[in-house]
């Protein structure tokens, strides 16, 4: 009996090791701290890659402890959509960032 029930708990400890963690894609982090203004610099666009593009601001990420500033960056237009830039959201919690994405027409 000792040994069954033994043999089930490692077998429950090592399942819990090899299974893979779920993923926290839906996880929102809130910063207690206020993300710092944008930079404001003269910003020169590399040219317009093809016809379709579509300019994504720089903005502030929060990455390691601390804000880090991204570069604006060209993305692919989709047909049918509008293009909402990254941001940063206040909630009564702190700041969530609010990674850019598609919104149907």
């Amino acid at each position: 009996m000792k040994r069954t029930i033994k043999s089930l708990a490692l077998t429950v400890l090592l399942a819990a090791f090899l299974v893979p963690a779920q993923s926290n894609a839906g996880v929102k982090v809130h910063v207690k701290l206020r993300p710092p203004k944008a930079r404001t610099v003269k910003v020169v666009r590399p040219a317009r890659p093809y016809r379709s593009a579509v300019w994504v601001s720089g903005h502030h990420v929060y990455k390691g402890g601390r804000y880090v500033w991204l570069d604006g960056y060209w993305v692919k237009r989709k047909s049918g959509f509008v293009y909402i830039q990254p941001h940063w959201k206040h909630t009564a919690r702190g700041y969530i960032f609010v990674p850019g994405h598609w919104v149907k027409r």
